[in-house]
């Protein structure tokens, strides 16, 4: 079991998923998101080869419209 932090909140998984398993874990796959993985900025063609492991900090940012 492996804990990590997405957008401030504690998360468990039985064991190191990519980003993209991730996204889809998360329902967001049909949404624009940004992904920083311990601050780094990651690029989209990445998240299938980007795994996450224990301890690591996860931001993920869905774009906004407003004015």
């Amino acid at each position: 079991m492996i804990e990590i932090l997405i957008n401030g909140e504690k998360n468990n998984f039985e064991s190191s998923v990519s980003i993209s398993e991730l996204i889809i874990i998360k329902n967001l796959e049909n949404l624009s998101v940004a992904v920083a993985l311990n601050s780094e900025i990651i690029n989209k063609s990445d998240f299938n080869v980007t795994f996450i492991k224990e301890g690591d900090k996860l931001d993920i940012v869905k774009p906004v419209g407003g004015g």
